[in-house]
Formats: structure tokens, C-alpha cells, sequence
């Protein structure tokens, strides 16, 4: 999974990819669902989110709406199933990251002001 369960300092772009041991179904926004941490408990994000198929059982999911200095958690539902007669489902799982700061800090306050005369 990228990034890994509990990283640090992400990127705001970072693109999400988890990878299934098998070939797998069901792989869509009602199973995979994207929450961010505020002061009052996870928020489900539901707005610009995307998942696609790769190779290898690899998936995709990109949001396009992370905040700097805030953590995510993305949930995998056991409707999450393989291609077995009866299908097994995965186990249900979650996985957090935290994104980082990336704004440089700017002077707010500044006295004398700029090209102040008759300062003492």
C-alpha cells in the first residue's frame, strides 16, 4: 500500500495504491471509502474521488482533496471479494496517513512598516 499504514509528511497529490494478494471484484467507492480526522470524529469524503484497475491486483484511488497537516483513513469492506465458488471476502481493514505542511511562513506583522521615516 502507498503510501504505508501511518506515514508522515505525505504529499498533497499522493495518489493512493493498495495491491490484493489475488484478482479481486468489487473493488469500488461503496467499498472503499475515504475519511478525514476533525476535532469532531471522521468525516466521510465523497467529492472527487476516483478507482481504477491496474496490473498485478493493483488498484488506485485518488482524491484530489487532501489538507496539509491532516490525517486520512481509508477503509476496505469485506464486500471485497475474490473470484472463488463461493467467493471469500477480505477481511475488513483500514490503513491512516498524515498528510504534511508545505506552506512556507510569511511575516504577518512588521513595524516600523516598510520604508518608515522618522523612527526613533
Amino acid at each position: 500500500t502507498t503510501p504505508t499504514n501511518n506515514a508522515t509528511n505525505v504529499t498533497l497529490s499522493q495518489v493512493i495504491t493498495f495491491q490484493f494478494s489475488e484478482p479481486v471484484k468489487n473493488v469500488d467507492l461503496n467499498s472503499v471509502k475515504l475519511f478525514e480526522s476533525t476535532p469532531t470524529g471522521l468525516q466521510q469524503i465523497t467529492t472527487n474521488l476516483t478507482i481504477t484497475s491496474g496490473t498485478n491486483n493493483t488498484y488506485t484511488f485518488n482524491a484530489n482533496t487532501f489538507k496539509e497537516t491532516t490525517t486520512y483513513v481509508i477503509t476496505l469492506s469485506n464486500d471485497i471479494t475474490d473470484f472463488a465458488n463461493p467467493a471469500n471476502k477480505l477481511e475488513s481493514t483500514s490503513f491512516s496517513f498524515t498528510t504534511g505542511d508545505f506552506t512556507a511562513p510569511t511575516v504577518q506583522i512588521l513595524r516600523p512598516t516598510n520604508n518608515a521615516t522618522g523612527v526613533t
